[in-house]
Parts: C-alpha cells; structure tokens; sequence
C-alpha cells in the first residue's frame, strides 16, 4: 500500500484549512465590529458629557452674571421716586422675576447634568448656586416689611435682622461679602469640574495642524 497521501486526502486538507481560515476571519470580523462599536459608544458618551458640561458652564456663568446685576449696590434713582424707599428693592425683586426663565432653564441643565454625570458634589455646587436668588428674594421680602414698618430701635434683633437682609440684597462681592463669596466659589467648582470634560473632547475632535514649510 503507498504511503503518499491521495488527491481525496490532500484536497480534505485543503479544505478544512480553508474552512479554518474562514472561521477565524469570521471572529476576526466580529472582534473588530464589537471594537468599533464600543468605540463609536464612547466616542457618543463623550460627546454627551462635553456638550451637557459645556451648556452647564454657561448656565452658571449666566445665572452669576444676572445675580452680579440684581445685587449691585450702584442704583440710579428717578427723581420721581426719591422718597420711594422702597425703590431700589422693588426694582431687584422685579428683575428677580423677569429672570424667572433663565433660572428654569438652569434648573433644567442641572437635571441633565445630574443624569449624565452623576456627579453628587458637582450637584450640590449647581444647587448652591441657583438657591442664591432665593436667598436674595427671601431678603428683600423681609427688608421691605422692616421698612414699611420700621423697627423698634432698641430690638438691637430687629436691627440686625435688617442689617442681615441688605448684606443679601446688596453685595461688592468683595471679603465681606459673604453670600457673593458663596456664589463665586460655587461657580469655581462648577467650572474647575466641567471644563475637563469639555477640553478633553476638544482633544479628541482637534485635527492636527498641517506641517508649514519655510521657502
């Protein structure tokens, strides 16, 4: 009997190494499929995370920005309304209100912001920031009853709690302004836990620069 292998033999070869070949370029295939999908699923992700962090940072640099403007304690008064002493509160808690929507919408990108990130502290600092206009609200709330009915000037109390409610109404944002110290440093922390989010997907979609050639 010869010991050289048949054509049958060597064709059965042939063909369970082509039908091995086949299976591995098929795993190959679904290997790199998979690789691709989770790439494209992170990429997504971080997509989502730049662009809610983004809308988040300028949210709270507009909700700081109007807080600036309503506590400033340079005002102008109408001639007409110079023995208003109510004037200037009243004007604060009229721009308070026609800010009502930028402060839904901030609570808006909060929410988001918590659903996407998950970040608790970063939360809490969003939350401090935005509880800002109700202290201001509450304040001139309480100064104007003070005013209309102004208090006993030995209820050293009384004094101190009118003392209190201008410090929130009215404020330099300088050391001694303790509520603007409060939503400066709660800006900080939503700025200095975002922005990393928002310059690492710049990173990612940055092309690099073309080489410059010197004639």
């Amino acid at each position: 009997m010869s010991s050289h292998p048949t054509t049958a033999e060597i064709l059965a070869v042939f063909s369970n190494t082509s039908q091995l070949i086949s299976s591995f370029a098929v795993i190959a295939g679904v290997v790199i499929a998979y690789q691709q999908l989770t790439s494209w699923r992170d990429q997504r992700q971080a997509t989502r995370r730049s662009e809610v962090a983004e809308e988040a940072i300028l949210f709270a640099n507009r909700v700081s920005d109007e807080l600036k403007r309503i506590r400033n304690p340079l005002d102008s008064i109408p001639i007409e309304e110079k023995d208003n002493k109510l004037f200037g509160v009243e004007r604060r808690y009229r721009w308070l209100v026609e800010a009502n929507e930028l402060f839904a919408e901030a609570r808006v990108v909060q929410i988001k912001l918590k659903a996407v990130l998950g970040d608790d502290q970063l939360d809490r600092d969003y939350d401090e920031l935005l509880k800002i206009r109700n202290s201001v609200a509450a304040s001139i709330q309480v100064y104007a009853d003070l005013v209309r009915e102004p208090p006993d000037q030995h209820d050293p109390a009384l004094r101190q709690l009118q003392l209190e409610s201008r410090r929130v109404i009215w404020g330099h944002y300088g050391d001694n302004d303790e509520l603007g110290s409060k939503q400066l440093a709660a800006l900080k922390n939503i700025e200095d836990a975002l922005l990393g989010y928002v310059r690492m997907q710049q990173k990612v979609v940055r092309r690099p620069t073309p080489p410059r050639y010197h004639t």
